[in-house]
């Protein structure tokens, strides 16, 4: 091809395969002795395509998916697919893989022209939205009913929380969701009325998040 030649010696197959890495003409011979004497062109301009492998990128490559939410991957049109987790084992046969959970994957295809490819892993990341129930009444009148002042929530790393009372003046802090208000404020029973409160949070997803609002204490 373009004047460069290449000999193989000691054939001893009646099949061989050669290995090419550029597309084009080729013309082959073969001479029956040492010499090159009594030689045979068995090919004369043969054309070799070389077809391209598969080169699939997943999109998106990395993703975070929140609850209630799913996400679709693809790589491109090939002629089969065959997506994996990161432990290797086979999840879908299909073009899109749908998710809505953690996961770790990458895909083999196939073209129409018999090549494989692999892609580089694509990761969607499952995060937990912060969830929160804040009360906004509570008696705490000593019936043993809705006696305390509990704010319940999922996801939570860390949490603060302030109430003031209608004048701005703090009547309770705390730092711990699981701590709550009973209602005293310097050891007497704080005066029946509206307060407010103001939680300032950090999700389990490292974002942070503030809300407010207020809380009635009724007797």
């Amino acid at each position: 091809m373009n004047g460069v030649s290449s000999t193989i010696n000691n054939i001893n197959t009646s099949n061989y395969t050669v290995s090419t890495s550029t597309s084009g003409q080729y013309n082959i011979t073969v001479a029956d002795d040492i010499n090159g004497c009594e030689a045979d062109i068995i090919g004369s301009n043969i054309e070799v395509i070389l077809n391209p492998v598969p080169n699939p990128i997943i999109n998106p490559d990395f993703y975070e998916l929140y609850p209630g939410e799913d996400i679709t991957l693809t790589a491109g049109s090939y002629a089969y697919y065959w997506w994996y987790a990161d432990n290797d084992s086979l999840i879908s046969e299909s073009e899109f893989l749908f998710l809505d959970s953690t996961l770790t994957t990458y895909i083999v295809v196939e073209s129409n022209d018999g090549c494989i490819g692999t892609s580089e892993p694509a990761i969607v990341q499952f995060i937990p939205r912060v969830e929160l129930f804040i009360p906004n009444t509570f008696t705490p009148n000593g019936d043993e009913h809705n006696e305390l002042f509990v704010i319940k929530g999922r996801f939570v790393t860390s949490f603060n929380m302030i109430i003031t009372d209608v004048w701005g003046e703090m009547v309770y802090k705390t730092d711990k969701i699981d701590k709550y208000w009973d209602g005293k404020y310097l050891g007497l029973m704080a005066q029946q009325g509206v307060y407010s409160y103001v939680v300032d949070i950090i999700g389990d997803d490292g974002r942070p998040f503030s809300t407010s609002g207020t809380v009635n204490v009724i007797y």
